[in-house]
């Protein structure tokens, strides 16, 4: 039997229903240094599919409920969904080699729970807050998605799903991912409702969102560009809507920010880009015409240069934690121009070069 063993840390999680069995080594609220599994004479890493052995390999994102420390073994979810029950005579999975921590399974999942829970009803209500407690704060990339995930799992079950993703491309220094919610999501209104900055303003960043227009289930294999550009749909000027949950963002850590959705509060999705070919789109030049007779004027300059860069990255990512993107969503990549103050109830009429235009007037929620 082969063993997979790593120095990070990992909780088990097992599942006990029909004809699968679960043992373990040790029953322990403590961390877990080595997983290994077995099907009868076969090691469970050959039995599945690749991406069922990598998840064996390494740990997940994918799964809030399951997100219960800083790394998670998916044993519940490769059980449920990898694994054909009915073919199970006798399954064993073996969690060896624990070592002493003072964490338990039940604490972690209600901080986990009691920050989402948190961040969810700041943003429900358009209101911010001092930096969570030091307990409920996260630490690390894996923490903040965790919590992040069940920031979104609180909004599915209240008929908010994700209907879009913000990314870039990530950087040694940090990982941009986040979801935005249906109901914060408007196509082409004459007005865009927003909670303003406590400034007045709307606080906004000039964008491209990119349409899925066919399904990107997750899979064991990485998709292609060729695969993705083909399940594309339109391409829009965008704006995402800025809002953060804490009162003093700027001492907020990134993982602080990821698990808020880092800023964002909304997408407004504007006019189908230019149809005309061979049309730059790496930048442009910004302008923003106001009714109270003021202009504002930027070079505009994608952050990754590529715009869908970080659309390629997004779709493997998200398919690696067994999250796709379905029919419908839409993907922003980066701002071209950083954030944007612009006034509450005045026209604004936005030129993005040669790629198209649009206006509209900013309200308060």
């Amino acid at each position: 039997m082969e063993r997979h063993s790593g120095t990070e840390s990992a909780q088990y999680l097992a599942a006990h229903n029909g004809n699968i069995r679960v043992s373990m080594d040790t029953l322990a609220d403590t961390y877990v240094g080595q997983v290994s599994a077995s099907y009868d004479d076969w090691n469970i890493g050959r039995t599945l599919d690749s991406l069922a052995a990598d998840l064996l390999r390494k740990p997940t994102l994918a799964f809030p409920a399951m997100a219960i420390t800083e790394y998670i073994w998916p044993i519940k979810w490769l059980l449920c969904h990898t694994v054909s029950t009915s073919r199970l005579s006798r399954l064993t999975l073996k969690i060896g080699k624990l070592m002493s921590s003072t964490a338990t399974l039940e604490p972690v999942q209600m901080q986990i729970h009691a920050a989402a829970k948190e961040l969810a009803e700041r943003r429900a209500a358009g209101t911010s807050g001092d930096l969570l407690i030091p307990e409920l704060r996260p630490t690390s990339f894996e923490q903040a998605f965790a919590i992040q995930q069940t920031v979104a799992a609180i909004y599915k079950a209240n008929s908010n799903p994700i209907a879009a993703w913000k990314c870039l491309l990530p950087s040694a220094e940090k990982t941009v991912v986040a979801p935005i919610y249906q109901k914060d999501v408007y196509q082409q209104s004459a007005t865009c409702p927003l909670y303003p900055s406590t400034k007045d303003l709307a606080r906004v960043e000039p964008e491209l969102a990119f349409e899925i227009a066919r399904d990107l289930p997750p899979r064991a294999t990485p998709y292609t560009e060729a695969e993705i550009d083909a399940a594309l749909g339109h391409t829009r000027l965008a704006l995402e809507l800025i809002k953060s949950r804490y009162h003093t963002p700027s001492e907020a850590t990134h993982f602080d920010a990821l698990a808020d959705g880092l800023v964002n509060q909304g997408l407004w999705l504007g006019p189908v880009l230019n149809p005309l070919a061979g049309l730059e789109t790496s930048h442009f030049e910004l302008s923003v015409n106001i009714h109270n007779g003021e202009t504002l004027q930027k070079s505009a300059i994608h952050p990754n240069d590529f715009p869908k860069a970080g659309l390629y990255w997004l779709v493997n990512f998200l398919s690696a934690q067994g999250i796709g993107l379905t029919q419908g969503q839409y993907v922003i990549t980066g701002s071209y121009a950083g954030v944007l103050d612009l006034p509450l109830n005045q026209h604004c009429q936005f030129h993005y070069g040669e790629l198209g235009q649009f206006g509209l007037q900013f309200v308060a929620k």
